[in-house]
């Protein structure tokens, strides 16, 4: 970034710029937006949510699952797997008109060694009783990795599911291939449909806006062209960059929420803290250790590691994950970003049992395991004397 341009980036707008734009901002940046297929009182518009894969997950969990949705009941499970990428996995009649019973959906499922996105049980019920399974891997920005499809399938395939029909949704925009069999690809093309056939006059009036402006974001995010709206926004944001800049700039960052609820955890549990800043070290006072290692919580992917300051290095291969596996514990930091903005509080207690369920149910860090990593690292490099 040039000077010039770094320059206007760090321009702070004045008193009077803000009033002019929040009086101008219902007339010429929300109307026309608008106007162009941007619904300004679509609440996942005003939540920010309209790409962000936990949020999409929860949303669709919360659609699927009868004992949450009011009376939109099954009707949602019933038309994505009426969907044509998975109906041939079923007879359609059998889907079409039998009875589906005790759904039980979870979010987050934890495995041996991560987190699927969504897991479904439920019975049909035609001729007889069938217990099924419906897994969904859930990806907007992001892809496939460390072959975790193939790792998710061995794991729900065994004993416990053993007599289950099973159907494994790989969930992406643009319908990406998955790299292990037995998983079928769809888009939210196929949630999108499944959501037109919902008759929204027969379910609560709250719920039928929901669906709506969902539908709005699935079509304009992943489905629709959106050129246009894109090109709009642009000439809005060149013409208020200031202002826009400095909101966005504003924008709360969660790590200084989390900063000062870690500090006081690890205070109260004996450990001495480096600093007080939102990259969390933590010092071991024992035969003179902290002149020279330290653990480092951080918190922008809630991963703790060991550090040797003197050699200023980091042993990746100790990296520790405060929330069930990397996937997991990244998946966490992007939710905790969202609460700073959404709701604070429910950051604080939520990160709060985090730190809890690490360090205190998993003994993910304690004294001696501290001066169990040294022990491991001095045989590994020899021990330097200072």
């Amino acid at each position: 970034m040039n000077t010039e341009n770094k320059e206007q980036s760090n321009k702070k707008p004045t008193l009077d710029e803000l009033k002019s734009f929040a009086v101008k901002f219902e007339k010429e940046i929300a109307k026309p937006l608008y106007d162009a297929g941007f619904h300004m009182y679509n609440i996942f518009d005003v939540l920010d949510i309209n790409r962000q894969e936990l949020r999409h997950s929860d949303f669709l969990a919360f659609l699927l699952d009868p004992q949450k949705n009011g009376n939109i009941r099954e009707q949602v499970l019933r038309r994505l797997l009426l969907s044509d990428e998975i109906v041939h996995k079923f007879d359609f009649a059998e889907i079409l008109y039998g009875d589906i019973d005790n759904v039980l959906v979870n979010r987050e499922y934890a495995t041996n060694d991560g987190r699927i996105d969504i897991l479904v049980e439920f019975e049909l019920e035609k001729t007889k009783k069938q217990k099924y399974l419906v897994a969904i891997e859930n990806k907007t920005d992001s892809t496939e990795h460390d072959d975790q499809l193939k790792r998710y399938k061995d794991f729900l395939f065994r004993v416990r599911y053993r007599d289950y029909k099973k159907i494994l949704l790989y969930l992406t925009i643009d319908k990406e291939n998955p790299k292990a069999d037995e998983w079928i690809a769809i888009d939210y093309k196929a949630v999108c449909n499944a959501l037109e056939q919902i008759d929204t006059d027969q379910i609560d009036k709250s719920v039928a806006i929901l669906i709506n402006d969902y539908k709005e974001i699935l079509k304009r995010e992943f489905i629709m062209d959106t050129d246009e709206l894109k090109q709009l926004a642009r000439k809005i944001y060149e013409k208020n960059k200031t202002v826009f800049d400095f909101i966005y700039k504003s924008l709360p960052d969660w790590t200084e929420t989390a900063a000062p609820i870690a500090h006081q955890f690890l205070e109260e549990r004996g450990f001495k803290l480096q600093n007080k800043k939102q990259q969390v070290n933590i010092m071991f006072h024992q035969d003179g250790i902290a002149d020279r290692y330290w653990f480092q919580i951080n918190l922008r992917d809630l991963s703790l590691y060991f550090m040797d300051c003197e050699r200023n290095y980091k042993m990746v291969s100790k990296v520790k994950w405060l929330d069930c596996g990397k996937d997991a514990s990244i998946n966490k930091a992007e939710k905790y970003s969202e609460l700073a903005i959404s709701n604070p509080e429910e950051l604080k207690r939520d990160f709060k049992a985090t730190l809890e369920q690490a360090f205190d149910q998993n003994k993910i860090i304690t004294q001696d395991q501290c001066l169990a990593y040294i022990a491991d690292y001095e045989k590994k490099i020899g021990k330097i004397d200072i």
